[in-house]
């Protein structure tokens, strides 16, 4: 039987830093605080714990204990792709808060991606945090849960988007670096391109052209 292909719903956006209570957190701040509290006791969101190869724990884990043993190294492919389906799967159906949890889910691996990235100085890591977070919220919406590697899918949106976006820093550091280097080289130099005689050269002063009587 053909699989059935999930419509399509609207993302909830990426929490940004003017949307965060304290102007100092990052993109990526923002979404560890609204993601943990969704993990809040007394009623913390869940997923089954089954997804993770889980046999013996809890039915069910809270999201934050989900999203840790999702990234150990020890979970196993195949349930790493079947926990990626199923999030991913909810957020396209159901919308809030499974479109969070997912882009949520992702928050290891950018962490290790931008501490590899060689970021430009004038490059502020909260520009990248938030590259990062809109890549993998408009992947979410157009992923085919039921055929692709969600997961990478989601990862390589990222990394495509912080490599554009420190490639861009970098072009504009190299231009702007030339053009100030050209100023200076017209300031140290305003004569330059301009022809000058022998005397204005040397110094000399040519005799004056003796007029016959």
């Amino acid at each position: 039987m053909a699989p059935t292909h999930r419509p399509a719903r609207t993302i909830t956006a990426v929490p940004t830093r003017a949307a965060c209570p304290a102007a100092t957190r990052s993109p990526v701040q923002a979404l560890e605080a609204a993601f943990l509290a969704l993990a809040a006791e007394p009623v913390p969101l869940t997923l089954p714990a089954h997804l993770l190869g889980e046999t013996e724990a809890a039915p069910v884990l809270p999201v934050d204990q989900f999203r840790s043993r999702l990234a150990h190294p020890s979970t196993a492919p195949f349930c790493r792709a079947q926990a990626w389906q199923e999030v991913a799967g909810r957020a396209q159906e159901r919308g809030a808060p499974w479109d969070l949890v997912a882009v949520a889910l992702t928050v290891p691996v950018l962490h290790r991606m931008l501490a590899r990235l060689a970021r430009p100085a004038q490059l502020e890591r909260a520009e990248l945090e938030q590259e990062a977070l809109a890549a993998v919220a408009g992947a979410l919406r157009t992923v085919d849960v039921e055929r692709a590697d969600v997961g990478r899918e989601l990862f390589s949106a990222a990394d495509r988007a912080v490599n554009r976006l420190a490639y861009a820093a970098r072009r504009r550091d190299r231009h702007e670096t030339s053009a100030t280097a050209l100023h200076l080289g017209r300031r140290a130099h305003p004569a330059a391109g301009q022809l000058t005689s022998p005397a204005e050269t040397s110094g000399a002063s040519w005799p004056a052209r003796s007029q016959r009587g």
